[in-house]
């Protein structure tokens, strides 16, 4: 401290325990500081004043930091791609299996009345799954929704486009419902959930998986919801991820109606 140059001071800590080794370097830098501030008061003398910043830091949107206000919006988000995907793709592969499917392909019944009387349901059921969750949300969890609701449930519309639209791709890869339901669960549900920032965060994934997640609807809707039920923020802000959003949707929607009208042919 005489020669104002700074001391070095080792300390390793087990990775693999994140969580521990997070606290232990709290403590840590706690006991450092305390000490470096003893030993440079006796050093200077008693009698002078050592200066000190001490940091007052406020969490915005979430001040207490409870976990159940960042968590509980993305388990709606989970709630409607799950239901919406595996209820549509099992519900057609069934009609496939017991044969009900070719008896209403005999009918005067179009392939898009078809198609929509399918999708038709689901939309229901999604939105009755996202007015309970929310009131579960508010009521049970006692998180405000502090933007605005009419356009959350609109922005819902949008992903409804996308987890239906890969629901309906499914059932057109599939015979059984087993094989829909594991289809669905691996090769969308979990990548969505791993890579859209609902599990972990995009900033610390790998440069690549981030450039993946780009591709991911997840990603978007989930950026959509938690701004607007904890931030309250509007369209204005949220215009990029409502429109990415969007255009997948209908993309996504688009061909796979196409795919499963081939399929009905």
């Amino acid at each position: 401290m005489l020669r104002k140059e700074s001391a070095k001071l080792q300390v390793l800590l087990d990775g693999s325990e994140g969580s521990a080794s997070a606290v232990t370097m709290g403590y840590v830098n706690q006991i450092i500081m305390k000490y470096s501030s003893k030993i440079l008061a006796e050093i200077i003398g008693s009698r002078q004043t050592i200066g000190s910043v001490n940091a007052e830091i406020r969490a915005w949107y979430n001040p207490a930091l409870k976990s159940r206000n960042f968590m509980v919006p993305g388990v709606l988000v989970m709630i409607l791609l799950i239901t919406t995907t595996n209820l549509t793709s099992m519900a057609i592969v069934k009609e496939k299996e017991i044969g009900t499917l070719e008896q209403l392909l005999v009918t005067p019944i179009k392939a898009p009345e078809l198609i929509l009387g399918k999708l038709v349901p689901f939309i229901i059921i999604a939105a009755v799954n996202v007015c309970v969750v929310l009131v579960a949300m508010v009521v049970g969890f006692g998180i405000e929704i502090k933007g605005s609701l009419g356009l959350l449930i609109l922005l819902s519309s949008f992903f409804l486009l996308t987890s239906l639209g890969l629901g309906l791709f499914v059932s057109t890869v599939s015979r059984t419902q087993q094989q829909a339901m594991m289809t669905a669960q691996f090769f969308i549900i979990m990548p969505m959930m791993y890579l859209s920032g609902f599990t972990f965060p995009i900033e610390n994934m790998p440069a690549i998986l981030q450039f993946i997640s780009c591709g991911i609807p997840m990603r978007y809707f989930l950026v959509i919801v938690r701004s607007i039920i904890l931030k309250g923020v509007g369209f204005g802000t949220l215009w990029y991820e409502a429109m990415a959003l969007l255009g997948m949707g209908v993309v996504i929607l688009v061909l796979s109606m196409l795919r499963f009208h081939r399929k009905l042919d």
